[in-house]
């Protein structure tokens, strides 16, 4: 009998002592516990929930919005998912109320035709730090190494839209939430490196 995989997203209030005593080497990301919820912050390294993507943690509830037979029914399926800040650690999940940046930045791509040739082709690039396909199951989601500046969080993120003219252009706030997912051929690369093309905020 093959053993569930331990479920790690619903854990830290506080950052826990390990990761405040070792955050220089860590990437910290906030989790909230839906998209309704903006004051219950718990922290992660960010390659602490990626593995938990890998892991396929949540994959029944992803299993049930990848089936749903309306929008409308995948949409409230999908509330119930914990909700990812992946661009840092938030007090709550407001844009002004960032803490510390992760250096990530997340790029979103919805309908994708080819869905597999994109994932390849979006891992080629090194500045790519991960990529997964999304809850719905016709999208990818894409953490971009950028500085960990969060006063220059939208600078660059502008210049990703050069970059990516095809991605959802809507996520360029701090604190956008990024819904968990399960992808067990999830894409990562911990020797990325950082985008640092800026284009000034108008």
């Amino acid at each position: 009998k093959v053993a569930k995989p331990r479920s790690l997203w619903i854990t830290f209030r506080k950052l826990p002592k390990t990761i405040k005593e070792n955050k220089l080497l860590m990437r910290i990301v906030t989790i909230f516990n839906g998209i309704l919820d903006k004051t219950n912050a718990k922290y992660f390294d960010v390659d602490v929930v990626l593995e938990q993507i890998r892991l396929c943690a949540l994959q029944p509830k992803i299993d049930a919005i990848r089936t749903a037979k309306t929008l409308k029914e995948q949409k409230e399926l999908k509330k119930s998912l914990p909700c990812i800040c992946f661009s840092g650690a938030f007090s709550e999940r407001y844009d002004d109320r960032m803490t510390e940046h992760s250096g990530l930045a997340i790029v979103d791509y919805d309908h994708v035709e080819n869905l597999l040739e994109k994932k390849a082709e979006l891992e080629k690039l090194p500045y790519v730090y991960a990529v997964f396909i999304s809850p719905s199951g016709d999208g990818l989601k894409v953490l971009i190494r950028i500085p960990a500046d969060i006063k220059r969080h939208r600078g660059h993120y502008n210049a990703l839209k050069k970059v990516f003219p095809d991605m959802d252009k809507t996520s360029i706030n701090e604190s956008r939430v990024c819904f968990a997912s399960a992808d067990a051929t999830i894409y990562v690369n911990k020797e990325a490196v950082e985008f640092t093309d800026y284009e000034e905020p108008v």
